[in-house]
């Protein structure tokens, strides 16, 4: 009986000592998806408050004269400026437009790696990807 034990724990042994012992390890990875973003449409510029402000300065320069006519052009340039600002901002196209903007981050998972294990008398061990640069193992 005794030999019968003994004979198992022998087989048994190196069976032990080949075991594999694990680690968990955490490994950064990224993650990106694509997402609709609304961005406002572009701006009209000054084209029409320039043109409206020109044609104003001119109807005012008709009127008046001396220092009302000089009166009467800067008023009608300032107020051909707001109306061809206004106009040229109702022509634009209206609405909100959508851009694709890729968005990612960085998420940590953890991973079961084996580590050092002994067979035989020689003992070895695993380094997880990426741990050896920085001096883990």
């Amino acid at each position: 009986m005794l030999r019968k034990i003994l004979s198992t724990c022998v087989v048994a042994m190196p069976l032990v000592a080949g075991a594999t012992e694990y680690q968990m390890v955490e490994r950064p990875r990224q993650e990106c998806w694509n997402e609709q973003v609304p961005v406002q449409s572009a701006d009209h510029g000054y084209g029409g408050a320039i043109v409206g402000g020109i044609a104003g300065g001119l109807i005012g320069s008709q009127v008046g004269k001396g220092t009302g006519k000089t009166v009467a052009t800067v008023a009608g340039a300032a107020t051909g400026a707001v109306v061809g600002d206004r106009i040229a901002a109702r022509n634009a196209p209206q609405g909100t437009s959508y851009q694709t903007v890729q968005r990612c981050r960085t998420v940590m998972e953890r991973v079961r790696v084996p580590v050092e294990y002994e067979q035989g008398g020689r003992s070895s061990r695993f380094c997880p990807p990426g741990q050896a640069k920085k001096g883990n193992c």
